[in-house]
């Protein structure tokens, strides 16, 4: 289903509304830990908006919160990073968005845990590669020197969000499907569906 039919089906009003809680709740996982670099937990909100309402719903979110984050960042504001930024959340949204297709499939709570968890490590690599490179086009550095320099903060960064994303996915989908897909008038969270 594309983003107006989806719209059409929450209804305009409704879809706005779920968008904001997703951006807000992914904002606050953004800001909540900053005083610890690389650790973060907008990226699970990310992909939990695209594991249960689809990639539309997501791609907004990652606007939104790219571009307020982007620019109301406390370690400063480098504009050419947003983007990549952007780009890396972009990667998050889909890889959440191809695994609510599977969402109903047998497997038991470990084995889901589990994909969440490899989810969470490749979505970070991803990010984390697409951020470097843009740091090294920025500063006209070799993209080898500033994955080496950057190395301890990308395996904190990785390493953070595979333990994240592999205890919090689950529960954040329950309790997004318990209080927030009510508002929807809907019962599944399956709005592209």
């Amino acid at each position: 289903m594309n983003k107006q039919s989806e719209e059409l089906l929450l209804g305009r009003s409704r879809w706005v509304s779920i968008a904001s809680i997703m951006s807000a709740l992914a904002l606050v996982g953004a800001y909540v830990l900053v005083g610890v670099p690389n650790v973060e937990l907008a990226s699970v909100v990310i992909f939990a908006t695209a594991y249960t309402f689809g990639f539309g719903m997501a791609l907004w979110c990652t606007a939104i919160v790219g571009i307020v984050f982007g620019t109301l960042n406390p370690w400063g504001i480098l504009l050419p990073i947003i983007p990549a930024q952007m780009a890396g959340w972009l990667v998050t949204s889909a890889t959440g968005a191809i695994m609510r297709r599977s969402r109903g499939s047998p497997g038991s709570l470990l084995s889901r845990r589990a994909q969440y968890a490899l989810a969470g490590a490749f979505t970070t690599v991803c990010f984390d590669l697409l951020t470097n490179l843009a740091w090294a086009l920025v500063w006209g550095l070799p993209f080898v020197v500033v994955i080496i320099t950057g190395l301890v903060f990308m395996l904190v960064h990785v390493t953070s969000n595979t333990l994240l994303f592999g205890l919090i996915v689950e529960p954040l989908h329950q309790a997004i499907t318990l209080h927030i897909i009510p508002l929807t008038g809907q019962t599944t969270g399956n709005s592209e569906e």
